[in-house]
């Protein structure tokens, strides 16, 4: 009786068993990054920024804050859980309220420039 099919089907079967994929969790860790106080003024319209204040982020529009533009915010890491491995995803300014939580990725960040990906573009602030 010839043994390779039973022997290829028994390797076959322990590659299957062995692939098993590590189940992938993702989570957010602090970041200790800190932006400086005042206001950030946007580079495509001079009207446009950013307050930070006190551990609070007002977006403002035609210099007005509009109330619902008013956050309580930390900055964080964004991480990809895989087994024992951590992967760094990005960073975010994860800005919240009484009503909502909403995450805006930071792309980059020096002590008098901020560039921030809203609404699928790019919009960079300048510390004013």
């Amino acid at each position: 009786m010839n043994k390779t099919p039973f022997f290829v089907i028994g390797i076959i079967t322990l590659i299957l068993i062995s692939c098993k994929s590590e189940p992938i969790k993702y989570s957010e860790i602090e970041n200790s990054t800190e932006f400086k106080k005042g206001e950030w003024i946007s580079n495509k319209d001079s009207l446009s920024g950013i307050s930070i204040r006190k551990g609070i982020l007002a977006f403002f529009e035609n210099m007005k804050f509009p109330g619902d533009s008013i956050y309580d915010y930390k900055v964080v890491d964004s991480i990809k859980l895989t087994g024992y491995r951590k992967e760094k995803i990005g960073t975010y300014i994860k800005k919240m309220n009484l009503w909502d939580t909403i995450y805006v990725e930071v792309t980059e960040f020096t002590d008098s420039t901020l560039t921030l990906k809203m609404n699928n573009g790019m919009e960079t602030y300048n510390l004013k």
